[in-house]
This record gives C-alpha cells, structure tokens and sequence, in this order.
C-alpha cells in the first residue's frame, strides 16, 4: 500500500469514513457496502481454504474430520470450555448453550481421552 493510500485511510479513519470510498461509515471503517463485500470475499476465501483441505484460519493442514489444523482446534475447544464454565458460574442455565458449543467440547473430551 503506497503512503498516499495510507494517509487518505487514516485520515478518512479519523473523520469516521469508510476507508474505501469516503462515505460514511457508520462508527465503523468500513461502510455497509464495502463490510458486506470485505465478508463475502472472507468466506470465499475460507472456503477455498476448506475445500483444499487446509484450516480455515491460516495456512496449515486441518486436522482429519475437522476444518482447523490442531492448534486452531486446540484453541476453539478451550474457548468453548471457557464458555460452559462462564455460564455455570452465572448460573445461566435457562438459557440455551450454542450448538458450535457443545459440539467443540464433545470433540475436546474425545480427543483427550484414551482409547480403550
């Protein structure tokens, strides 16, 4: 990115613009048109990742059966256990526990442990 782009982007950032096109952005750095674009073109990308059969947040091998290499899963699975442990301590029981939830920590406990 040249200096002149990155002087119009911080200036643009500061006058709370979208840094593409200068409209304005909502409290964000994006506006709506450009956030929705910058989300398709993620996914698309994502999911090329995916079917190449790499982790869909870098670059590296996915672990077999999943779709993140065994550090992203290491960290999802922990940021699940995190979740379920910060909603008993709220006893927050009623309400519904993610699906994405349930199903990283029924993959942790698997994982960890031993085959009989």
């Amino acid at each position: 990115m040249s200096e002149a782009t990155k002087r119009l982007h911080a200036k643009r950032r500061a006058a709370g613009l979208c840094l593409f096109c200068g409209r304005a952005a909502d409290g964000k750095s994006l506006c709506k048109k450009h956030r929705r674009a910058k989300a398709k073109s993620r996914k698309r990308r994502r999911k090329a990742r995916v079917r190449l059969g790499l982790c869909w947040h870098c670059y590296e091998p996915a672990a077999p059966g999943v779709k993140m290499c065994e550090r992203h899963r290491a960290e999802a699975c922990e940021r699940a256990r995190r979740c379920l442990a910060k909603r008993k301590s709220l006893d927050n029981a009623a309400a519904p526990v993610p699906s994405g939830t349930l199903r990283a920590t029924s993959i942790a406990t698997q994982s960890a442990s031993p085959d009989t």
